[in-house]
């Protein structure tokens, strides 16, 4: 289960990037900040996943998938 610190602080990240790429909707951000984060369940150590997680969306935000490939 994800320690309220770290749920807060995944918040904070799609909130952060939301404001960084206006264009994208709100949602796709939260989304996508979300599966970066459920990739990494199991983890046992859990002191970097918002580092990771913010990592990880970032790149996905930067460099969109084709709109081919999502089908």
């Amino acid at each position: 289960m994800d320690a309220p610190n770290e749920v807060e602080a995944i918040r904070t990240i799609a909130a952060k990037l939301a404001d960084r790429f206006p264009l994208v909707p709100r949602s796709e951000v939260e989304r996508i900040v979300n599966e970066e984060h459920h990739n990494l369940d199991g983890r046992p150590i859990r002191a970097y996943i918002a580092v990771l997680v913010e990592h990880a969306a970032k790149q996905r935000l930067l460099n969109p998938a084709p709109a081919a490939s999502l089908r």
